[in-house]
């Protein structure tokens, strides 16, 4: 029984340095767009942000779920989700936002609500996007894989 303790409270003291990390993105990004904390599961911290049908951090690995009620969303949502993506991931925000473009125009060349998936420059991508009823859906999945 004196081993189990000390293992038990390490693993206690691990998951806590992962919210606490969690924590402190999700805080960054509130402060960086002025968005709210609605709630937080195990894994992710659910946000709610102006004209965003979904934001929210995902904690582990460390990422962005982010959505828009429109099927082509102007530039300025392109720009938020390298900046937000760069926060809750450490992502270059350039490299998350041109990911981010790329993953939405070949979700475009695909069926309705059809996903894409793929990984560029470090980072795992997965778009949905729907343009009818207009003015359609976007969603996007960034996440930042583990290093090996």
């Amino acid at each position: 029984m004196k081993i189990v303790a000390p293992i038990a409270f390490g693993l206690f003291s691990l998951s806590a340095a992962i919210a606490d990390e969690c924590d402190l993105r999700v805080a960054d990004l509130v402060r960086q767009s002025d968005a709210t904390i609605v709630r937080r599961s195990d894994n992710k911290v659910f946000l709610k942000l102006r004209d965003f049908s979904e934001l929210n951090v995902i904690c582990k690995p460390p990422g962005i779920d982010i959505g828009i009620d429109l099927g082509a969303p102007p530039d300025v949502f392109f720009e938020f989700v390298g900046r937000a993506a760069g926060i809750a991931s450490g992502l270059a925000a350039q490299t998350a936002k041109s990911g981010a473009i790329k993953c939405h125009r070949e979700a475009l060349r695909k069926r309705p609500n059809e996903t894409t998936i793929f990984d560029y420059h470090g980072a795992h991508f997965e778009c949905r996007v729907s343009i009818m009823p207009a003015p359609g859906r976007t969603s996007i999945i960034i996440l930042r894989p583990k290093r090996r």
